[in-house]
């Protein structure tokens, strides 16, 4: 209330109107509000302000002014509105947080500009609940503005509707500048203030960086000097590794020269024995003396191959062969070793799998013979069977291959599975996983009964992986074990024809199969089927003898009754006896089959049987046998050329440098035996001097490579430093068949290499090819055409295919060697025109065997002259190109003269 000289209006004693009263009374609050806002803006002249209470005085001074609910200042921060200040009802909500979108505070920032809200009750833009807790029904927001922008507003709020006036409105403005002022000026030290504190910390963290470097660089300090010594270490250890590397392979390759050495004189003398005239048991028994000697160096290439393998060395043929063949002879390798100890051992091949294939034959042999092996070994009664066949779930594709209707992949080639069950003393769980590892077996006691390296089957492993295949292990302990492994073949279109199948004339015939086991039936049952053949079983000659009788009640007696030695109820030989006696079954033929090898035939119980055959029953001996009891002409199989006959040595002159007495003789009788004229040396220095003397006149030197006082390696360079114009091939003999060696040999001047044991008919080719041409000769001019002297058709060869083979599948065969010859002539068209030797030599050495099959003898040759004139140390490029022309011309009147033949 307004005074005059200390005393109000009625103390005065000034008598007023009513209206007057009530215009002073406004007039004294008004003045009251600007002195509160002029008291409120000098606190900002304040340089030690507390923002906090600052805003705190002004939410007080409004809320007591405008007798108002509550006062607040809510600060915006990002997308929320904060209560920084309160009075009143909502004092305790400071640091709350609200969403600053939807509400009136957000539209106030938005808009910038004052706004009211008169009755919460009907006004969208507040909280109505939250206005009613707290009895608030009307409220004014002003924005707080800091350097032109919006950064808050102070809102009143009233207990009301329509609380406030626009005097009160002017008011709250005044306020809310005065605040926007005190803002300005604390955020501005605020930031200098945060500024600084960042800048702090930056130095702090920097710091902190720095120092971490440092101990970084002293880690990394202290760590290449660790990596300095460790590769030291491993340089040290990389140079002692590749030492004991060479002293590994010095090691085995003087243990491969110091046993393949006497080994040479087992199988050279016993390969000479098997060619001159023997008896059946002379010729058994020297056959088993071969196979006992090559047996003999299986633990010494399992330890030349693991040894290659580690190297990456081990490089895989692809020649064709016959997989019946090649199971066959396993089986027959085995089949002592498995009669020793009364197992039976059988062997099947199915269709799909039956035939020709292209791959390495001899790998292949090697893990099914180390397979077979293991099986024997650990079998101590029952039998061992080797089951070849597609592989379950093969991808099928186009028929095509050794047998029709068998399914190849997309590569043209099919998936096997060769199998080896047992029933032996099987393989516990936890053990399996070592069996293919390097020195190890299931379980250490076997290795102290049993013996062996622990090296084939790790052997086995790495070869199957190398042909891109699989190998493992089913086994029951107790009852036996199933080692199985695949390997994808290429089936070989030019040998479609199954060389062994019967005629027509075979198929249907009747035959009864006696044997007490079942899976002996099985084998024969399945073999003997798939010949065409009507196959009936009898588990003993009791029922035998019954399915006899009903067979001749129903007017049907078999053709042939196939017997098994050894059965629970009576003899092989005495059931035959008594089905002889029989006058009923005089005209069926029988055949022994007997676990102890082919029996003495003087004896009458023998001699009742057509035939006694051997387990394993191979089934080409099934298929001559056959053959021999009921066709009455049969076209006999072309006899395999005698190994001895490689070539003619007559007149060729041949120097031996050799120091071993046993190999001198081994090869001395071989080479003697097909005409060559032999000088011997029987150590390097003396070799040299032979090779080199005045005179001296040799078409080939043979030149031993470990001899004492020279080795062969120094006699070579001697012999070649030495020659004057005349160059004479030098063949290294070796027992060492390390990888590399050949290499070597290579350089120190020699031309070839065969190893030792000698394998008569490589070694005999080996000489025969490196002395067609003697090196004194003059070289002949080359004719347009050197075409050699041979017949263009040999028809016997494919007559002899055409008699054993069906017309239908004659006259594929023929179809599909025209096609495949063709286009092979195309291919060494192809590559002479491009000059490529290497080339030509691969596709030469093809020729050969596809134009030895189709009887073209002058292609033959000129495949043989081609493949021997890419070989040759000088390779004459002339001379290759033009027996490339003549070779090509000579096919295509050879495979037009067979069409004209066989087609017409």
């Amino acid at each position: 209330m307004a005074r005059f000289d200390g005393l109000s209006v009625e103390e005065a004693g000034v008598t007023r109107s009513e209206s007057e009263v009530d215009r002073i009374r406004a007039l004294e609050h008004q003045v009251e509000r600007l002195s509160e806002v002029v008291l409120t803006q000098s606190l900002l002249a304040d340089s030690d302000l507390d923002l906090d209470a600052f805003m705190q005085t002004v939410v007080d001074r409004l809320q007591r002014l405008l007798h108002a609910k509550g006062a607040v200042v809510e600060l915006a921060e990002g997308e929320d509105m904060v209560y920084r200040a309160a009075s009143g009802a909502v004092a305790q909500f400071v640091g709350t947080r609200l969403k600053r979108k939807g509400s009136l505070s957000g539209y106030c920032v938005e808009t910038e500009q004052v706004l009211m809200c008169r009755d919460s009750e009907t006004d969208d833009r507040v909280d109505r609940n939250a206005c009613r807790t707290v009895g608030v029904r009307s409220m004014i927001c002003a924005p707080l503005f800091e350097a032109g922008r919006v950064v808050g507003v102070l809102k009143v709020m009233g207990t009301e509707p329509d609380a406030f006036t626009a005097e009160d409105v002017a008011l709250l403005q005044m306020m809310a500048k005065a605040l926007g002022g005190a803002l300005g000026k604390q955020l501005s030290f605020h930031e200098k203030q945060v500024l600084l504190e960042e800048r702090t910390a930056t130095v702090a963290r920097l710091e902190v960086e720095v120092a971490e470097r440092r101990r970084a660089e002293a880690a990394l300090q202290e760590q290449a000097l660790e990596m300095a010594t460790l590769a030291e270490q491993r340089d040290q250890a990389r140079l002692a590794a590749e030492a004991a590397s060479r002293a590994k392979s010095e090691f085995l390759a003087n243990m491969s020269h110091e046993i393949r050495t006497p080994m040479n004189g087992v199988l050279g003398m016993a390969q000479l024995i098997l060619d001159t005239p023997l008896d059946a048991e002379q010729r058994v028994l020297a056959a088993a003396i071969h196979d006992s000697g090559e047996m003999l160096l299986s633990i010494i290439n399992d330890i030349l191959d693991v040894s290659k393998l580690e190297a990456g060395k081990v490089e895989l043929e692809e020649i064709d062969f016959s997989m019946d063949e090649m199971a066959d002879s396993v089986a027959m390798l085995l089949s002592p070793k498995a009669a020793e100890k009364d197992l039976d051992l059988v062997c099947y091949v199915e269709d799909a799998a039956r035939g020709a294939f292209r791959g390495d034959p001899t790998r292949l042999r090697q893990i099914l013979a180390n397979l077979v092996s293991n099986a024997i070994k650990f079998t101590t009664a029952g039998s061992v069977a080797i089951e070849i066949g597609q592989e379950p779930g093969a991808t099928p594709g186009a028929a095509t291959g050794a047998a029709t209707g068998a399914a190849t992949g997309a590569d043209g080639r099919r998936r096997l599975r060769i199998a080896v069950s047992d029933t032996g003393i099987g393989i516990p769980e936890q053990q399996r996983a070592r069996l293919f590892q390097k020195f190890s077996q299931a379980d250490s006691s076997i290795t102290r009964r049993f013996g062996g390296t622990g090296l084939g089957l790790s052997i086995c492993r790495q070869l199957v992986e190398l042909m891109g295949g699989e190998i493992g292990v089913d086994s029951v302990p107790g009852q036996g074990s199933t080692f199985w492994f695949t390997v994808a073949l290429r089936p070989v279109a030019a040998t479609l024809v199954d060389q062994d199948a019967l005629v027509d004339g075979i198929k249907g015939l009747r035959v009864l199969v006696v044997d007490d086991i079942p899976l002996h039936q099985k084998i024969l049952s399945r073999a003997l089927s798939d010949l065409g053949l009507l196959v009936s079983l009898a588990d003993g000659a009791a029922s035998a003898l019954v399915a006899l009788e009903k067979s001749w009640e129903a007017g049907r007696p078999p053709d042939l009754v196939l017997i098994d030695f050894s059965m629970a109820d009576v003899r092989g030989d005495e059931l035959g006896q008594r089905i002889r006696d029989d006058s009923r079954f005089a005209e069926t033929k029988l055949v022994l089959i007997s676990s102890f090898g082919v029996m003495d035939r003087g004896s009458a119980e023998v001699d009742v049987f057509a035939a006694v055959l051997a387990k394993p029953v191979r089934r080409q001996t099934l298929l001559d046998v056959l053959s021999r009891l009921f066709l009455s002409q049969v076209a006999a199989s072309p006899a395999k050329p005698d190994p001895a006959k490689v070539g003619t040595g007559a007149g060729r002159r041949v120097l031996l440098v050799e120091d071993n007495q046993i190999n001198q003789q081994v090869a001395l009788l071989m080479l003697r035996k097909e005409g060559y004229e032999v000088t011997l040396a029987e150590d390097g220095e003396e070799g040299v001097r032979a090779a080199t003397a005045p005179g001296a006149v040799f078409d080939l030197i043979l030149m031993d490579v470990q001899m004492p006082r020279m080795d062969g390696l120094e006699a070579t360079r001697l012999i070649r430093a030495r020659q004057g114009g005349v160059r004479v091939p030098i063949i290294a003999l070796t027992a060492n068949a390390m990888a590399g060696m050949r290499e070597e040999y290579l350089d120190a001047g020699m031309d070839d290499v065969v190893a030792k044991p000698f394998d008569q008919r490589k070694f005999l080719g080996a000489v025969a090819r490196w002395t067609a041409a003697s090196p004194h000769e003059a070289a002949p001019a080359m004719p347009v055409n050197p075409l050699p002297a041979a017949q263009v058709l040999d028809e016997s060869v494919l007559q002899r295919l055409e008699l054993i083979a069906g017309r239908e599948q004659f006259r594929s065969l023929i179809d599909s060697l025209v096609t495949h010859g063709g286009e092979r002539l195309d291919r060494v068209a192809a590559l002479r025109a491009r000059g490529d030797m290497d080339g030509l030599r691969a596709e030469a050495h093809d020729l050969i065997s596809t134009a030895g099959n189709a009887g073209l003898k002058q292609l033959q040759a000129l495949g043989e002259a081609l493949h021997a004139a890419c070989a040759a140390p000088d390779r004459r490029r002339d001379r290759v190109l033009s027996l490339a022309d003549a070779a090509v011309t000579a096919g295509r009147e050879g495979w037009a003269a067979v069409a004209r033949r066989f087609t017409s």
